[in-house]
C-alpha cells in the first residue's frame, strides 16, 4: 500500500473518465470558456448527468465558421453540419443532426440560436437570423429563413418557414 493510504485505481473505466475530463477541460480552454480548472468544474446553471458531469460532443467533420460560437452542456453536433454566419448559440441538451447548415448570405450574416432541449433533424437549413425556442423539434429537410420559432414547437417534415429575404 502506498504512503498515506493513497492507492492508484487503474481500471479502464477510470482511465476513460480521466481522459474525458481532460478533453472537456482542454475544449473549454480552446473555445475560451476559461482555464482548465474552470472548464472541468460543474456549472450549476445547466443540466448535469453522466460520469464526467457536463459533456458535449462536436463531430470532427463539423465546419464552424462563425465569429461567436457557444454550445451548452450535454449537446451534440453530428457529422457534416456546417455553421457559417455571424454567430451560433446551441443550448443545453440540444442536438444538431447530420447535414444541417446555417447559410451566410452577403452583407447580412446569419445568426442561429437554438434553445435548451431542442433537436434539429437531418438536412435542416437555417438561412439568415433564426431563433428556435426551448424544447423544439425541427424535422428532416425543413428550411427556416429569418424567423423565430416559439418554445415547445415542432417544425414539420420538409416545412418551409420563410421570413424576409436575407
Amino acid at each position: 500500500m502506498p504512503k498515506h493510504g493513497v492507492t492508484f485505481h487503474s481500471s479502464r473505466r477510470f482511465l476513460l473518465k480521466l481522459g474525458a475530463a481532460g478533453s472537456v477541460a482542454a475544449a473549454g480552454e480552446v473555445f475560451g470558456f476559461g482555464s482548465k480548472a474552470d472548464a472541468a468544474e460543474p456549472n450549476m446553471d445547466g443540466p448535469r448527468s453522466g460520469p464526467v458531469g457536463y459533456t458535449s460532443f462536436i463531430n470532427l467533420s463539423v465546419k464552424i465558421n462563425t465569429r461567436i460560437f457557444s454550445i451548452g452542456a450535454q449537446s451534440l453536433i453530428e457529422g457534416f453540419v456546417s455553421l457559417e454566419g455571424a454567430s451560433a448559440r446551441i443550448g443545453h441538451a440540444s442536438d444538431l443532426q447530420d447535414n444541417c447548415r446555417l447559410l451566410n448570405f452577403g452583407n447580412s450574416p446569419g445568426n442561429l440560436m437554438i434553445g435548451d432541449g431542442s433537436f434539429t433533424a437531418h438536412g435542416v437549413t437555417f438561412i439568415g437570423n433564426v431563433q428556435v425556442g426551448s424544447a423544439c423539434g425541427t424535422v428532416i429537410n425543413a428550411v427556416l429563413q429569418n424567423t423565430t420559432i416559439g418554445d415547445a414547437s415542432i417544425t414539420g417534415f420538409m416545412a418551409q418557414v420563410l421570413g424576409n429575404d436575407p
